[in-house]
């Protein structure tokens, strides 16, 4: 049999190889499209604790830094204090903090926290805050002031 000389169009062997390029191209792209997807919305919630591990402990060093020493008080272990009608408490199976004035409702102000301890030696506060990220560690002390109080005469 004699096939006509004048053909024009492609063989079907150049149709399945230029298929398969085409499948790799596309398979290759939408992986690094999905890939940078995904690195992006790690990075936006890292970035997000971030923010909430400083804006807490932002929060926190402002009360601190207005109170006197004798309204101060550490509970729970260290994993609350008390600042006057204030209180920081730190739930560790939701990782979160959470402030009460006292006044309206309880609000967290910070999420994805590992670890947050208090501690008070003499006038100073020593705050950690550990967010689920390696490199959101805070560490941080305050000194309070000290007002003194008049002793009671008899």
């Amino acid at each position: 049999m004699k096939y006509p000389k004048n053909n024009k169009g492609f063989t079907l062997m150049e149709l399945l190889i230029v298929s398969a390029i085409l499948v790799m191209v596309v398979g290759v792209s939408s992986l690094l499209l999905l890939t940078g997807l995904r690195n992006y919305s790690d990075n936006a919630e890292r970035i997000n604790g971030q923010y909430n591990v400083r804006m807490s402990l932002v929060q926190l060093n402002r009360d601190l830094r207005t109170a006197d020493s004798a309204d101060v008080s550490i509970g729970a272990g260290g994993k609350s204090i008390a600042i006057g009608t204030k209180a920081y408490s730190y739930d560790g199976t939701a990782g979160t903090l959470t402030y009460s004035d006292g006044i309206n409702d309880p609000r967290i102000v910070g999420s994805s926290l590992t670890a947050f301890s208090v501690s008070k030696v003499d006038d100073t506060v020593h705050i950690n805050i550990k967010a689920k990220w390696n490199d959101s560690d805070i560490h941080t002390k305050v000194a309070l002031k000290s007002i003194p109080r008049p002793t009671p005469t008899p």
